[in-house]
C-alpha cells in the first residue's frame, strides 16, 4: 500500500514542480509580449520580430506536447466561431485582394494571435495558473504605470530646469511613449490591464482597496499624461455607457445611494475631490493646448476620405489587408493630407476600406457573441464572474470608442491587453456546458488537424518573409553607409526572393541609381510607384528615364511625383534638377519656389546660387514672398536674404500678436543685444509657444551660440515633439552627403514593416538636411 501511495504521490510533486517551473517563463513571455515585442520596436524591427516567432514558436510547440498529453489543455473556446469568421474574412479578402502580397503576413500573423487566445483561455481556466497569471497582469500594470511616471515626471523635471522656474507642464512631453512610441498607445495598454487587474484585486480588504485604488491612480495619471484626445473621447464615452448600463440594476442604484449617506465615505468622496481639481489645474493649461491646439484634424480627415474613396473601389470585400497604407496616398487628392502612418486612425473605416462590408459583418459578428458572453457573466450569482464581467464590457466599451479615432488591431501589447478580460470570461463561462461530449470530441479532431496545419504553413511564410526582410535591412544600412556594391547586391536579394513588396522595389531602384544601372532602377522604381504612389519612387523613375533617353516619360513620372510632392522641399528641390536636365527652366523654377515656400530659410544657403542661377534668386524670392503673403515665412525669406527693410515692411502687414513677437525677432536677427535678451525673456515666459521657441533658437544660431540653440530646441522637443526641427534651418547638401535626409524616411517602415533608406533620393542628386 505504501509503495502505491508512493507510486501516486512522486507524479503528483512532478507535476508540481513542473508548473512551478513553467510559470516563470509564462510570466517572461507575457511581460516581453506587452513591453518588448508587442511595442514599437517588436513590430517595426525586423530582428525583434524574428525572436518573437522564435519564442511563439517554442511556446506552440510546448503547448500542443502538453495538450496531446493532457485533455484539459487542449484548445477550447466558447468564440470559436468569432475566431473562424474573423480568419475567413481576412482570408477570402486576400485572396481576392489586387494586392495579395500585402496581405500575407497579416494573415498569418492573426492565425499566430488566434493561436495565442485559446492558449491564453486555456492558461485562465486552469485551477494553478489563473490566479496567478492575473496576480501578473495586476503588476504589469502597476510597472506601466511607475515607468510612465517616472518618465513623464522626469522629462518635467528636466524641462522646469529648461525654463529656469516652474509653470503647468505640456502633456506628452517629448511624445513620452515608454517602448509603444507613442503615448495614445500608453494610455489605451494602462487602461485595458488595469480593468481586469482591479476586477481581480478588488476591494475586499483595505489591502486590496489600496492595491486597487494605486493602480486606478497610475491608470489616470497614463491617461492624463498621454494627452491623448482620442483616449480621453473613448474613455469619456465607454465610462458613461458603462455606468449607465450598471445603474439600470435597482440594487446598483440602492448601493450608491447608501454609498453617498455613508459619512466616511462622504469624506472619502470629497477628498477625491480636492485632489481632482488640484490636479486638474495642474494639468489644465495642458489638456486645454492639447484639445485647442493639438492640431491633426485635417490630416484624419484626409485619412477618412480616402477610406471612403478605397471602399467605394471594393465596397463588399475591400482591396485586402495591409492595403490601406499602400492605397492611401493614390486616394489622397490634397498635398497638405499626404501623411505617412501605418493606419487610418479609424479602425472601422479601415476594416471597410481593407475587408469591405464582409469585413464589417465579421466585426460585428465578434462584438455580439463578445457581448453575449459578458451579459451571461454579468448576470451570473458568480460574483468574481460578474465583476470580471463588468471589466471586461468596460475594456470593449473602451476600445471600441478609442477606435473612432485609432487603430489597435497592429499593436500586440493593446490586443493582449483586450484579450485578458475577455479570455477569463470565455474560460469561466460556467453556465452552460460547452458543447455535448460527442461534439467536443468532432471538434477537437478539426482543430487537431486543421489548427496545427494552420500554423505551420504561417510560421513557415512568416519565416520566409522575415528573413527576406533582414536581407533588405542589409540592403539599407548598405545605401545609409554608401555601399552600393553591397547594397545592390542585397537589394537584388530581396527583390528577386519577394518582389511583391513596393518597398524592396524602392530600395533596389536607389541602389540601382546609385550603382550607376538606370536600366535595372527603371523597372524597380516603376513597380514600387505604381503601387503606393511614393514622390521619391516618382522622382527615382524620372531620372532613370531622363539617363535611358526618354524625356516624356520623365515629365509624367514628374508631374505624378509632384502631385502630392509639392508640399516636400525634398521633392520639390530633386524635380527642380531633374527639370533642369529637361531643359525645362520654367518647370524647374516652379519645383524651386515650392521648396522654398514651405522652407524659406534655404534662401539662407549660399550654396542656392550654385543650384540656381544667380540672377534668378532674387526673382524666387519675390515670387516666394507673393506667395507666403501675410506670414512668418514671407518675413523669413527678407530675413534670410539680410534685407531688413523689407522684412520690416512685410511684419508691418501683421495683425498685433504677429507683429509683436516679429517687432522683436527683426532686430534681434541683426544682433541687436536688447533685443536677443527680449526675445530670451520672451522665450523664458512663454516656454509652450513653439513660434516664440524657433525664433529664439534660431537667432541663437545665428549668434553662434551653441548652448542657447540647444536649451530651446530641447524646450520646443518636450513640449510639441522630438525631432520637430524647431530652431534649425533647412540647408542644401551636397550630392552623396550621407546627411542628407528625405522628408518622409518612415516611408517604409510605415507601410510595410521594412525601413528604407535614410536618404530616398540617387546621391547624384543635391538634397537637403535641417542644421
Amino acid at each position: 500500500m505504501g509503495d502505491l501511495d508512493a507510486a501516486t504521490v512522486e507524479p503528483a510533486r512532478m507535476i508540481a514542480v513542473g508548473r512551478a517551473a513553467v510559470f516563470p517563463a509564462l510570466a517572461l513571455l507575457t511581460a516581453y509580449l506587452i513591453f518588448i515585442g508587442g511595442g514599437w520596436a517588436g513590430i517595426y524591427w525586423v530582428q525583434l520580430r524574428i525572436l518573437s516567432l522564435a519564442l511563439g514558436s517554442a511556446l506552440l510547440v510546448t503547448w500542443g506536447v502538453v495538450a496531446w498529453r493532457d485533455a484539459s489543455w487542449r484548445p477550447r473556446s466558447r468564440l470559436t466561431a468569432v475566431l473562424v469568421v474573423g480568419l475567413g474574412a481576412m482570408l477570402v479578402s486576400t485572396a481576392f485582394s489586387r494586392q495579395p502580397r500585402l496581405g500575407f503576413d497579416y494573415l498569418a500573423y492573426a492565425v499566430l494571435l488566434v493561436a495565442f487566445y485559446v492558449f491564453l483561455v486555456r492558461v485562465l481556466a486552469h485551477p494553478f495558473f489563473r490566479g496567478r497569471f492575473m496576480d501578473l497582469v495586476a503588476m504589469l500594470a502597476a510597472v506601466l504605470g511607475i515607468a510612465y511616471v517616472v518618465q513623464v515626471v522626469g522629462t518635467w523635471i528636466e524641462w522646469w530646469g529648461l525654463i529656469g522656474g516652474f509653470a503647468p507642464p505640456p502633456l506628452r512631453p517629448a511624445f513620452a511613449g515608454l517602448g509603444y512610441g507613442n503615448p495614445n498607445a500608453v494610455m489605451a495598454v494602462s487602461i485595458l490591464l488595469t480593468a481586469p487587474a482591479v476586477a481581480h484585486v478588488g476591494f475586499g480588504s483595505r489591502r486590496r482597496a489600496a492595491i486597487s485604488s494605486v493602480l486606478v491612480g497610475l491608470a489616470l495619471f497614463c491617461t492624463i499624461a498621454s494627452g491623448s484626445r482620442a483616449g480621453w473621447l473613448g474613455l469619456g464615452l465607454a465610462t458613461v455607457a458603462t455606468l449607465a448600463v450598471w445603474l439600470i440594476e435597482p440594487g446598483h442604484r440602492a448601493q450608491v445611494m447608501r454609498a453617498l449617506r455613508s459619512g466616511p465615505r462622504r469624506w472619502t468622496t470629497l477628498a477625491a475631490v480636492v485632489t481632482a481639481v488640484l490636479l486638474g489645474t495642474f494639468v489644465a493649461p495642458g489638456i486645454i493646448a492639447r484639445i485647442v491646439g493639438g492640431g491633426g484634424e485635417s490630416v484624419r480627415l484626409g485619412f477618412f476620405q480616402a477610406s471612403v474613396r478605397i471602399f467605394a473601389e471594393s465596397p463588399f470585400l475591400g482591396t485586402g489587408p495591409g492595403t490601406w497604407a499602400a492605397e492611401r496616398a493614390t486616394h489622397t487628392t490634397a498635398a497638405l493630407d499626404d501623411y505617412y502612418v501605418p493606419h487610418a486612425h479609424d479602425v472601422y473605416l479601415q476594416t471597410a476600406a481593407e475587408l469591405g462590408v464582409l469585413g464589417l459583418i465579421a466585426g460585428a459578428f465578434a462584438l455580439l457573441l463578445i457581448a453575449r458572453l459578458v451579459l451571461r457573466a454579468i448576470r451570473s450569482r458568480d460574483r468574481a464572474r460578474a465583476v470580471m464581467g463588468w471589466a471586461a464590457a468596460f475594456a470593449v466599451a473602451y476600445a471600441s470608442a478609442h477606435q473612432l479615432l485609432e487603430f489597435f488591431p497592429g499593436s500586440p501589447a493593446i490586443l493582449a491587453a483586450l484579450a485578458v478580460p475577455i479570455a477569463w470570461l470565455d474560460a469561466h463561462d460556467g453556465d452552460e456546458p460547452l458543447v455535448e461530449r460527442g461534439q467536443a470530441a468532432a471538434r477537437e479532431r478539426w482543430v487537431g488537424v486543421v489548427g496545427p496545419a494552420a500554423l505551420v504553413v504561417s510560421l513557415a511564410w512568416l519565416g520566409f518573409s522575415e528573413g527576406v526582410a533582414l536581407v533588405h535591412r542589409e540592403a539599407v544600412a548598405a545605401i545609409d553607409g554608401a555601399d552600393s556594391e553591397t547594397a545592390l547586391a542585397m537589394a537584388r536579394r530581396a527583390a528577386s526572393a519577394d518582389p511583391d513588396i513596393p518597398a524592396y522595389q524602392f530600395t533596389l531602384g536607389l541602389a540601382a541609381m546609385n550603382a550607376g544601372d538606370p536600366q535595372e532602377a527603371l523597372s524597380a522604381y516603376a513597380k514600387a510607384a505604381e503601387v503606393d504612389d511614393f514622390p521619391e519612387s516618382w522622382l527615382g523613375l524620372a531620372m532613370a528615364q531622363i539617363e535611358t533617353g526618354d524625356q516624356a516619360g520623365a515629365r509624367v513620372s514628374l508631374e505624378r511625383g509632384l502631385r502630392l510632392g509639392r508640399r516636400y522641399p525634398t521633392v520639390a528641390i530633386a524635380a527642380g534638377q531633374l527639370y533642369a536636365r529637361l531643359g525645362d527652366d520654367g518647370a524647374a523654377q516652379a519645383a524651386y519656389l515650392d521648396a522654398v515656400a514651405v522652407a524659406p530659410s534655404l534662401f539662407g544657403d549660399p550654396g542656392l546660387s550654385g543650384l540656381i542661377r544667380p540672377t534668378a534668386i532674387d526673382d524666387l524670392a519675390r515670387a516666394a514672398i507673393a506667395r507666403l503673403g501675410s506670414t512668418a515665412g514671407a518675413v523669413d525669406v527678407a530675413l534670410e536674404l539680410g534685407d531688413r527693410d523689407r522684412a520690416t515692411a512685410l511684419a508691418t502687414t501683421f495683425v498685433s500678436g504677429d507683429r509683436d513677437l516679429l517687432d522683436v525677432v527683426i532686430p534681434a536677427w541683426f544682433g541687436d543685444p536688447e533685443a536677443v535678451d527680449a526675445l530670451a525673456d520672451l522665450a523664458r515666459r512663454r516656454p509652450q509657444d513653439l513660434v516664440v521657441q524657433d525664433w529664439a533658437g534660431r537667432v541663437a544660431a545665428r549668434s553662434l551660440d551653441p548652448a542657447a540653440t540647444g536649451t530651446y530646441r530641447r524646450i520646443a522637443d518636450i513640449s510639441l515633439y522630438p525631432f520637430s526641427g524647431i530652431g534649425s534651418e533647412t540647408r542644401l547638401v551636397p550630392p552623396g552627403d550621407p546627411r542628407a535626409g528625405g522628408d518622409i524616411t518612415i516611408y517604409g517602415a510605415f507601410l510595410y514593416r521594412r525601413p528604407t533608406p535614410y536618404n530616398m533620393l540617387p546621391a547624384s542628386l543635391v538634397g537637403l538636411r535641417n542644421a
